[in-house]
């Protein structure tokens, strides 16, 4: 698999291989599987994979280019936009800790307009929407901005009850 880098299943092998070397602090070793596999064969999924990745290192510039190149290929790609969002509310938290009050609250939009977006494209694609849904509630939480974030959390409820972090998400904003 790894000789032909071809198939979507060596693929998803890579991508757990990636994330396995991150969590073990081998960073470089990870980016080389996303670099090598991006050259060869650039796709939505592999693009969005690595933003995750990035995220996870709170590499937030790099991740949102990830996701950026991921809905160039697919603008519908709704966990893309929803990474976007997770990029530029870590954009705005840095921003903020620097003193950039302007390019905060600019980051900030953009988050919130991301979230919305993959709401948006979840319901294009008639896939669930709950998830994205929760991400905005968890947003206007970190934002203080309660009377959105129940709005979110009873909206993620509304379409799947069973999932217990709305519920704590709609008890904090209360």
């Amino acid at each position: 698999c790894l000789s032909d880098w071809s198939s979507d299943v060596c693929s998803s092998d890579l991508v757990r291989r990636a994330t396995w070397l991150g969590e073990k602090g081998r960073i470089t070793e990870g980016e080389a599987i996303y670099g090598s596999w991006l050259a060869k064969h650039p796709s939505f999924q592999m693009h969005h994979s690595y933003g995750r990745f990035l995220l996870e290192l709170d590499r937030w510039s790099e991740a949102r280019i990830q996701f950026d190149k991921a809905l160039k290929i697919h603008r519908g790609f709704q966990i893309a936009h929803e990474g976007m969002g997770l990029s530029f509310s870590g954009l705005a938290a840095k921003s903020a800790e620097a003193g950039h009050a302007r390019d905060a609250e600019r980051h900030l939009r953009q988050a919130e307009r991301y979230f919305k977006s993959a709401i948006h494209w979840a319901g294009v694609h008639d896939a669930p929407v709950a998830r994205f849904y929760t991400s905005l509630g968890w947003f206007y939480l970190d934002q203080k901005r309660y009377v959105e974030a129940l709005s979110s959390f009873e909206s993620a409820i509304r379409a799947d009850p069973e999932h217990f972090s709305n519920y704590w998400g709609k008890g904090l904003a209360l």
